[in-house]
């Protein structure tokens, strides 16, 4: 084995990883696009709403007009502003309340949406995180696994070592152990 093996498949583990980390982070900004254009549609919704309730605040100014009207026109004039008025409220707020529960449909079917929306990308996330964090964890572990060069070579050394010191006679084994124990001995006296 190599010295450079074990750094180059932890470099393209890394690379598979970086790869499948950014395709799970597209998939996340796809995911948010799709959530603004909903909040874009709660928007329109919303002033749609509002255009309604001013659309009754001005039939409301238009009832209490034609009121003070009647109170200054003769009784049976004001029976027929009232009537009139009458009429005209009762159809505008029919109409009004069926435009309302239109909207108030399309909100909550608006928040369903954006609730479900959210649950996915919080799961999506969570998911992206664990997959990061195994991946992570899968490739730490692997690359420990796997035996070191400077392991492979001190085996290698040894056992060439003992294939030299079995076929010594006496007194090369004798000059090899003290080969071997100089070493040592320098050692502890630096101490």
């Amino acid at each position: 084995m190599n010295r450079a093996d074990a750094p180059i498949a932890t470099y393209e583990n890394f690379l598979q990883l970086s790869d499948r980390l950014t395709t799970e982070l597209d998939r996340f900004t796809d995911l948010m696009r799709a959530n603004k254009s909903v909040l874009d549609q709660v928007g329109q919704y919303t002033e749609h709403v509002d255009s309604t309730s001013i659309q009754i605040k001005a039939q409301v100014q238009e009832v209490l007009k034609a009121w003070t009207q009647a109170d200054q026109t003769a009784a049976q004039a004001a029976q027929l502003a009232y009537k009139s008025a009458f009429e005209g409220v009762r159809s505008s707020l029919h109409t009004v309340t069926q435009e309302l529960a239109r909207s108030v449909r399309a909100n909550d079917e608006a928040a369903v949406r954006i609730k479900k929306s959210q649950k996915f990308i919080y799961w999506s996330a969570f998911g992206c995180m664990a997959a990061s964090f195994f991946a992570v964890f899968a490739a730490s572990y692997f690359a420990s696994s796997r035996p070191s060069a400077i392991d492979d070579q001190i085996r290698l050394n040894a056992a060439g070592y003992e294939r030299i010191f079995n076929n010594a006679n006496t007194d090369d084994r004798r000059r090899l152990n003290e080969l071997l124990q100089a070493p040592r001995v320098k050692a502890d006296k630096t101490r």
